[in-house]
């Protein structure tokens, strides 16, 4: 609990992340009283803080018309206004392949997410879902238009790049 962020120590951990250490080192010293290491589980007697979800916030209107104002013309435009209008998260729409794009339908499938793994020097691969579940998206068709423009984008990046150009996992961003 010493670990808990508060006043006093503002660079502490979060009540979810010293929840989750709790989690490990419950596992690690069960495993330790099945083989008969030890007599009794030391953690079944802490006392967790409590998690508290903070509630989600959305942007109003004219706060979206500023930010469509302040992106446009950047070269992450397509990106953040399909970000914007779609709700995914930051891995899923970096992990959006264009496989995953029916452009017939409308609708975008999220079924992976890019992921940097830090035990591989930093690395980065295309990941199930943070809960392995397929969502399926049907965004508006301004979004969809967005997609489109960038697949002709993208097509022509490709081109002038020949050779040189890499796209190994056709992401779409």
């Amino acid at each position: 609990n010493k670990l808990l962020r508060s006043d006093t120590n503002p660079n502490g951990l979060s009540a979810k992340t010293i929840k989750n250490l709790h989690g490990v080192l419950h596992k690690a010293m069960k495993q330790a009283v099945m083989i008969g290491y030890i007599k009794v589980n030391p953690t079944d007697a802490c006392v967790l803080p409590r998690v508290e979800k903070k509630e989600v916030s959305f942007i109003e209107e004219d706060g979206i018309k500023a930010l469509l104002n302040v992106i446009k013309g950047h070269q992450f435009e397509k990106v953040y206004k399909v970000d914007l209008f779609t709700g995914m998260r930051q891995g899923e729409i970096l992990g959006l392949t264009w496989d995953c794009v029916d452009f017939d339908s409308g609708i975008l499938t999220v079924n992976k997410q890019l992921q940097k793994e830090h035990i591989k020097g930093g690395q980065y691969s295309l990941v199930s879902c943070k809960t392995d579940r397929v969502r399926r998206i049907k965004p508006a068709s301004f979004i969809m238009d967005t997609l489109k423009q960038q697949r002709i984008k993208q097509k022509e990046e490709r081109l002038r790049a020949g050779g040189a150009w890499c796209n190994d996992w056709n992401l779409v961003f």
